[in-house]
């Protein structure tokens, strides 16, 4: 368990929908926040990310790619700048976060929407 907070506390620091240099602050519906979303993660971030999942899960990263987990963060932030709210994605997060059978329990998936979150402007 102190091993997947500290996978938490890493990832916190580096895995997120927001960058601190991005410029633009208007959104033109639901398909322009998905855009700004997407766009605003940064691949040392998804790596980031990557790294901590399949270290602190490593039953729900088994067999998958980096693309594949990476989604988790990329969907997870799309459903955040529509204006999903926190209990939407944790809820989403434990669909994308399954694997073949695997579900993340709830406090699980709660734990990786807090590691994707926080950063979200």
């Amino acid at each position: 368990m102190a091993g997947l907070t500290l996978v938490g506390a890493s990832v916190f620091a580096f895995a997120g929908c927001g960058s601190e240099d991005e410029g633009n602050d208007s959104h033109d519906g639901a398909g322009s926040a998905v855009t700004t979303a997407e766009s605003a993660i940064d691949e040392a971030k998804l790596t980031a990310f990557v790294a901590a999942f399949r270290t602190g899960y490593s039953e729900l990263a088994e067999d998958r790619s980096d693309e594949d987990i990476e989604k988790i963060v990329t969907e997870s932030c799309s459903h955040l700048a529509a204006g999903a709210d926190k209990q939407a994605v944790t809820v989403e997060i434990e669909t994308l976060a399954a694997n073949d059978g695997t579900k993340p329990t709830p406090e699980q998936a709660e734990n990786i929407y807090n590691l994707v979150a926080p950063a979200f402007p």
